[in-house]
């Protein structure tokens, strides 16, 4: 549906990166976390896509970052500027499935979500942990808003400057050491995705570093948690058009076996449901909260 959303304020939180927070919206704008708007800005023909940071009463908080001409117009308008809004979009985060206590992932862009996930996650009683990802420590942006909530929270940057040195992926290992089952994204093969058939800036985006994990960097991530403990691995978030079920156990498989490491290792298929995964031990993380 669309909505005429007034503009309070739009103000910067860390280097190219602004909180949007409007007014005007509807009950039925937000109908669960990882939800995301579609903004109609003045001069330009597409809409931009932006995930619900938080959303309370008839206001709702949008963060961004400037990547183009777009966004950098967007960024100029000022409180009492009104934008033409699409609200509700995407399924959002199904909370009935949640495990205990469950560990939130987000880089960059990424972020955002996170932080209605939480709030709602919270709300059932249930207390995540949140990892949150950066290149380094001038990016860093809404720790103190998820500290705020009272769950735990590990930022990593990439150059090391802040918090645990590393990707997301890295602080989740120590996150995840001894956990027993471990569902894990494998979305692409990489020399698939190059030769793909998507455009040049979106493969760009996958293979960056706030992109998808790969077949081998899931392989990587698979080995060291194998060694921590891990003993059932489920591969998901498979790519369609980059990846298949084949190729993505296959490169899991041999990095385990070359290391000398057995498993049970699965795909988890993309219509059906897959076979039951019984998580006999808490992660460190759970033991320590």
């Amino acid at each position: 549906m669309e909505r005429i959303l007034t503009v309070l304020e739009n103000t910067p939180l860390a280097p190219g990166v602004f909180r949007l927070l409007l007014d005007g919206a509807e009950a039925d704008d937000v109908r669960a976390p990882g939800q995301f708007f579609n903004l109609s800005v003045d001069g330009f023909y597409l809409r931009r896509p932006i995930s619900v940071c938080d959303a309370a009463g008839s206001r709702v908080t949008l963060i961004y970052k400037v990547v183009g001409a777009g966004t950098r117009a967007l960024s100029d308008y000022r409180p009492g500027r009104t934008l033409r809004v699409l609200t509700a979009l995407g399924n959002g985060y199904d909370l009935t499935v949640t495990g205990s206590p469950p560990l939130l992932l987000g880089g960059g862009a990424g972020v955002p979500p996170m932080y209605l996930l939480a709030k709602a996650l919270l709300a059932r009683g249930v207390r995540p942990t949140v990892v949150l990802g950066f290149n380094t420590a001038s990016e860093v942006f809404y720790k103190a808003e998820f500290e705020s909530l009272g769950v735990p929270t590990v930022v990593a940057t990439a150059d090391g400057s802040a918090g645990v040195p590393g990707f997301v992926t890295d602080a989740a290992r120590e996150a995840l050491a001894g956990v027993d089952t471990l569902l894990l994204e494998a979305n692409h093969d990489v020399e698939t995705l190059q030769y793909g058939p998507y455009p040049y800036f979106l493969k760009r985006r996958i293979l960056g570093d706030e992109g998808h994990l790969s077949n081998d960097a899931a392989a990587e991530f698979a080995r060291l948690a194998v060694q921590s403990g891990t003993r059932d691995i489920l591969l998901a978030h498979l790519s369609k058009e980059n990846n298949t079920p084949e190729l993505a156990e296959y490169a899991v498989a041999r990095a385990l076996q070359s290391a000398g490491l057995s498993v049970r290792l699965g795909v988890a298929p993309r219509d059906t449901m897959s076979e039951v995964h019984l998580c006999r031990r808490s992660p460190s993380f759970a033991s320590a909260n």
